[in-house]
């Protein structure tokens, strides 16, 4: 089901078209929405759509992070929806992930780091990474080993 017709609504709405500017001004924005929960997907969808940037919903926990992840692709298709795995291993435990987890944040952090690649060239950057606070809690990868060890397969090459 797509709902995406009915966010006009909220555009037309005077918080909404502040919130917005407050958002678009700024390079780095942070804003702390005081919303019912119901609100939550329709507002962010919107929001994402409009500002064109990146987006870090934060859950705080896994399940809740799904079903908003649930929610918000019946809200929005106009932007990638990316979800941040957590892995299934506890926080100090050095036993190994699941291979989906382990995809789920390299695809993540890959459309962070290059996003023309993850997301084509109309997403430039932009799209929901949706992430539990124990997903942002768990280290994945150093940055600049990620960068280093990146390999990009084109067509033809």
């Amino acid at each position: 089901m797509n709902l995406f017709g009915l966010l006009d609504a909220i555009r037309e709405q005077p918080a909404y078209v502040s919130t917005l500017d407050i958002l678009s001004t700024s390079k780095i924005a942070t804003q702390y929405l005081n919303l019912p929960r119901s609100a939550r997907a329709p507002v962010l969808a919107a929001l994402a759509s409009d500002t064109r940037r990146p987006v870090l919903l934060l859950a705080s926990h896994n399940d809740r992070a799904l079903v908003l992840q649930d929610e918000l692709k019946s809200w929005q298709c106009e932007v990638p929806i990316r979800f941040f795995a957590e892995p299934n291993a506890l926080f100090y435990d050095r036993t190994a992930w699941e291979q989906g987890a382990s995809r789920q944040r390299l695809t993540c952090l890959a459309a962070c780091t290059h996003p023309v690649l993850c997301g084509g060239p109309q997403h430039r950057g932009e799209g929901i990474i949706i992430a539990s606070a124990k997903a942002l809690m768990t280290r994945t990868l150093p940055l600049t080993d990620f960068r280093q060890y990146t390999q990009v397969l084109r067509i033809g090459d």
